[in-house]
C-alpha cells in the first residue's frame, strides 16, 4: 500500500504532512492539526508502522511521577523507581487500545514512550486504517491526561505531607488497606467460570497506585473477583454492576481489573463493556 493511499485518509482524520519530509520517502512524519502530535509512518513488510513519543526530561519525570517521601513505604520495601512507574502507566494505558505496544527507552538527561501499532496491508480499507490511528491518538492522549492528573495529584500528596506528622500519615494509611469497592452479596446465575489458556500460575500483582488510574471498562453485571485468573483461586469479592474499572491485561477469558482505589482483581472478562 503506498502512501499515496493513506496520506488522504490520514489528512482527513486532521493530520498534515511535515514539510522537512523528503519526497517520495519510505519514512514520513505527519502532524496533527489539533495539538502538534507528530505521528512518524515507516514502510514494513506487512504494512506501515506508525509511532507517537512522549519524551519525558529527567525533571518532569521527577516533577510527576515520584511519590513524596512521607508517602513511600516505611519498611524494607523498595519504592518503585519514577522511571519504572512512568513505564507501567504507559503499558496500562496501551493495554486498553487494541495493538498499541508501549516501549520506554531513555538517554541522557531524559526518558522517552514510544506508543507504537501496525496498519497492515492484508484486507486494509479507510475504516480500519481510521480506527488503528485513531487507536494511536486516543492512546497518547490518554496517557496524556495520566500524567496531568498526577501533577494535579502529586501536588495534593505534597500539601497533605506539609500539613501531617509522619505519624498521622502512617495512621491513616494503616486504616485503609485496600479492600474491594462496594462489594455485593450478589451470587450469579451463570455459573460458567471463564477459561484459562492453561493452568493458571500467574503472579499476582500488588494493587496499582490509584494516581495513574484510568478507566477503560465498566462491569456489566455484578462480577466475582479472584486472587488468580483461576476458577480454584480464592474469591476475593464482588465487584458491583457498572462499576468502572481499568483493564490492566487479559489471560484467556480472564481480565486483570484495577479499581479506582487501587485494588486489583481478576474477573471474568466476559462481564465487562466498553466505556
Amino acid at each position: 500500500m503506498t502512501e499515496d493511499l493513506i496520506l488522504p485518509w490520514a489528512e482527513s482524520l486532521g493530520l498534515v504532512v511535515d514539510p522537512s519530509t523528503p519526497a517520495g520517502a519510505a519514512a514520513f512524519v505527519m502532524v496533527s492539526t489539533e495539538d502538534a502530535t507528530r505521528i512518524e509512518f515507516a514502510r514494513e513488510p506487512e504494512g506501515w508502522g506508525i509511532v507517537c513519543r512522549r519524551r519525558l526530561s529527567d525533571s518532569d519525570v521527577e516533577r510527576e511521577w515520584d511519590v513524596p517521601p512521607a508517602f513511600r513505604p516505611s519498611d524494607d520495601r523498595q519504592a518503585a523507581a519514577p522511571s519504572e512507574t512512568v513505564a507501567k502507566a504507559a503499558r496500562q494505558v496501551a493495554a486498553a487500545f487494541p495493538l498499541v505496544r508501549a516501549v520506554l527507552s531513555s538517554g541522557a538527561g531524559f526518558v522517552e514512550v514510544e506508543f507504537g501499532t501496525t496498519i497492515f496491508d492484508d484486507g486494509l480499507n479507510r475504516q480500519s486504517f481510521a480506527l488503528t490511528l485513531s487507536g494511536l491518538l486516543k492512546t497518547v492522549e490518554t496517557f496524556d491526561a495520566v500524567r496531568s492528573a498526577r501533577v494535579e495529584q502529586r501536588g495534593a500528596l505534597q500539601m497533605l505531607a506539609e500539613s501531617l506528622t509522619l505519624d498521622q500519615i502512617d495512621a491513616a494509611l494503616a486504616s485503609t488497606p485496600g479492600q474491594p469497592p462496594t462489594p455485593s452479596t450478589w451470587q450469579g446465575a451463570d455459573a460458567t467460570m471463564p477459561m484459562t489458556a492453561s493452568v493458571a500460575t500467574h503472579p499476582v500483582e500488588p494493587p496499582v497506585p490509584s494516581i495513574a488510574w484510568m478507566p477503560t471498562h465498566e462491569t456489566s453485571r455484578p462480577a466475582s473477583a479472584w486472587e488468580q485468573p483461576s476458577a480454584t483461586a480464592p474469591v476475593t469479592g464482588t465487584l458491583d454492576a457498572g462499576l468502572p474499572v481499568q483493564v490492566l491485561e487479559r489471560y484467556g477469558d480472564w481480565a486483570h481489573v484495577v479499581c479506582s482505589n487501587g485494588w486489583s482483581a481478576w474477573i471474568d472478562g466476559r462481564d465487562l463493556n466498553d466505556r
